[in-house]
């Protein structure tokens, strides 16, 4: 190289359309099944998928141990999760994801993504407004609001 050469630093990233072909395999029924699988890893013995159709809106609500603060930070990045260097779940179950895809995957069939959870670590609440997702991914975008605060006593997880 000559010593007049320029060096140019590149960041790996990925567009909007790069993060929907990664997710094109996950049709509805498939984004359903991975969002039952991350109440089932949570250690859930009760899930309920509950499909408002006036309001087109997806529910699913279980009684596992909720999303940690990193699961929550994570949850917005393609490959993003908590489950990547663990097997089983706190009561030894077999993990059903691990890749943290499937809850990006409900990029495929809605246009916000709302996560209420309770953890031992406190209450959590995000919305991912995928149809702002081009926006999202460019370097100057700050994050989506995660808002924490502490485990309400009467409420047990999910």
């Amino acid at each position: 190289m000559s010593p007049s050469a320029q060096v140019t630093k590149v960041k790996p990233g990925i567009s909007a359309r790069g993060y929907r072909v990664a997710l094109k395999d996950y049709n509805e029924p498939a984004v359903v099944e991975e969002l039952a699988a991350n109440s089932y890893d949570a250690d859930a013995s009760t899930v309920l998928v509950l499909l408002d159709t006036k309001r087109q809106e997806l529910h699913i609500l279980d009684d596992g141990r909720g999303f940690s603060k990193k699961a929550m930070t994570q949850s917005g990045m393609l490959g993003g999760g908590d489950k990547q260097d663990i097997d089983t779940s706190e009561s030894q179950r077999p993990y059903l994801g691990a890749y943290g895809f499937g809850l990006k995957a409900t990029a495929n069939i809605a246009n916000k993504l709302v996560i209420n959870s309770i953890s031992e670590e406190g209450q959590f609440k995000i919305e991912l407004d995928w149809a702002h997702l081009d926006e999202a991914l460019k370097p100057g975008f700050e994050g989506f609001d995660l808002h924490q605060s502490k485990r309400p006593k009467r409420l047990g997880t999910g």
